[in-house]
């Protein structure tokens, strides 16, 4: 006889809040398995409860669908079976199982009812056994709900935000211990959240009323304007258009100058991060300046001159080089030792830099795609117009 598995959704924790099929399967299964160590509300209603890793469950139902015993297995699962579940797990390890969901009360459900608020156009994530931030979503989502974890807790989704600029531009909602006697529901910006002490089952929603439009064309006029060199539109659209940014990847702006190029990037790397490196303390105060007047939160800005100020920096997808500091060579060489496969754009307008780039991609072995980039803007002279030219630029793509 097969095995028979029940993975049940037993919703933020209490009994009071299971169904009653569910505590019935619960109640009836030959033994109950759970990776939740708080577990006497299972126990209330059968004995014989094992808690397990996840790796461990697996194991033990692998052993019992081999023997083919008859046994009835229960799974217990917080929240519901259908959002970041060990049920998606475990139908994916035994597809030829006997396996039947029970849905349970969502946390999300639990807590929004608990806040007021709805979640039809909610954006969540978890951050369970899974590194991440929660800016990226909080910069471009009205709405995010996060599942938390031991390492990704409230405190640091607060410090996150704080330091990238949103301390007092979102709020905050903490949820702890949800459905259980010690049920505690917190509200603030991130730095008033910043250094509170939270419960390790902890849930965290964020409301953003000021997010900006990622599709928009960003024009010269959009920035605050220094004295720092700043890319101009045409080469900036060319730009992003030859480093082909996806949403998740980690993008490096090297000599970000006034963020311009950041800024874009950012709207396009919207579930990541890029990391703005400027030397010039002017830049750095224009690219935060930018940061916060586009919305484009997702910048890490990292003073420094590069290469040193990348080596800490996590590996990069794609790179832009606005200013090298005559350090071409080097950059180049250390983005591609964090990965091989980086797509590296770079512009300039001296024939010095273009010989280096070139020479650099023959001794790398690297395919190149080069284009020299010609732009004149009309500018009124009394009563005529007549277009003035701007620097020739190259724009060098290099990869793998």
């Amino acid at each position: 006889m097969k095995t028979i598995i029940n993975v049940c959704g037993i919703g933020p924790g209490g009994e009071d809040q299971m169904t009653a099929n569910v505590r019935r399967i619960i109640g009836e299964a030959d033994t109950v398995l759970t990776s939740l160590k708080d577990n006497k509300a299972l126990k209330a209603l059968n004995p014989d409860v094992k808690c397990l890793t996840v790796t461990e469950i697996l194991d033990l139902i692998e052993r019992e669908t081999a023997s083919e015993n008859g046994k009835k297995l229960a799974v217990a699962a917080s929240g519901d079976t259908g959002f970041h579940s060990i049920a998606t797990t475990i139908l994916r390890r035994f597809p030829e199982a006997d396996i039947s969901l029970e849905p349970g009360i969502g946390t999300i459900s639990y807590f929004m009812a608990k806040i007021g608020r709805n979640y039809e156009d909610l954006r969540t994530v978890s951050f369970h056994g899974i590194s991440g931030s929660a800016v990226p979503e909080s910069a471009y989502n009205n709405r995010v709900f996060c599942l938390t974890d031991n390492k990704v807790t409230p405190a640091v989704i607060a410090r996150e935000l704080a330091e990238a600029g949103m301390g007092d531009r979102v709020t905050m909602y903490v949820g702890e211990d949800l459905s259980s006697p010690e049920e505690k529901i917190s509200c603030g910006t991130p730095l008033e959240m910043a250094e509170r002490e939270y419960s390790k089952l902890s849930v965290v929603y964020i409301e953003n009323p000021t997010v900006p439009d990622r599709f928009r064309a960003l024009r010269d006029e959009d920035f605050v304007r220094g004295g720092v060199p700043m890319t101009k539109e045409e080469v900036r659209t060319l730009v992003i258009s030859k480093l082909d940014v996806h949403p998740k990847d980690v993008v490096y702006d090297v000599g970000a100058g006034t963020g311009s190029v950041t800024a874009a990037l950012a709207y396009r790397a919207y579930g990541s991060q890029v990391y703005a490196v400027e030397v010039d303390p002017e830049g750095v105060e224009l690219i935060r300046a930018n940061r916060a007047k586009l919305g484009a939160f997702n910048i890490k800005v990292i003073p420094g001159q590069a290469p040193e100020a990348l080596e800490d920096l996590p590996a990069p997808d794609k790179v832009f080089i606005g200013g090298s500091k005559g350090n071409l060579r080097e950059i180049v060489n250390l983005c591609l030792i964090k990965n091989p496969e980086a797509r590296i754009v770079l512009t300039t307008v001296t024939l010095e830099t273009m010989a280096e780039a070139v020479k650099l991609k023959d001794e790398l072995g690297l395919k190149s795609d080069i284009s020299l980039i010609n732009v004149s803007r009309a500018r009124k002279m009394g009563d005529y117009d007549l277009m003035k030219a701007e620097n020739p630029v190259y724009i060098i793509t290099l990869e793998r």
